[in-house]
């Protein structure tokens, strides 16, 4: 917890200094990230029970296939939601 303590102190100090000035597209972009983030969130509990039913015969590990492919399947549609999200705004331009 200290480092982040420390983060926020420099961050503050350097936007009393004006040596960091948030860009004023910054709210949009955290809305976008935050809203795939749930998505896929949500995918994921979602897909879970059915994922790990369908792979239960499976004679290596089915729990941990399951987890796999669930990890595969949300992280893929949060990347297909931010970055259209994202370039759909126009944003996408403030990550380069």
């Amino acid at each position: 917890a200290g480092a982040w303590i420390n983060v926020g102190a420099l961050f503050v100090l350097a936007l009393r200094r004006g040596w960091t000035r948030p860009e004023r597209k910054l709210p949009g972009l955290i809305l976008i990230v935050a809203a795939a983030a749930a998505c896929a969130g949500l995918a994921a509990r979602l897909l879970a029970p059915p994922l790990r039913t369908a792979l239960a015969g499976f004679a290596f590990e089915p729990k941990l296939l399951a987890l796999g492919a669930l990890s595969l399947l949300a992280a893929a549609l949060y990347a297909v939601l931010a970055l259209g999200g994202l370039k759909l705004t126009g944003l996408l331009r403030l990550l380069r």
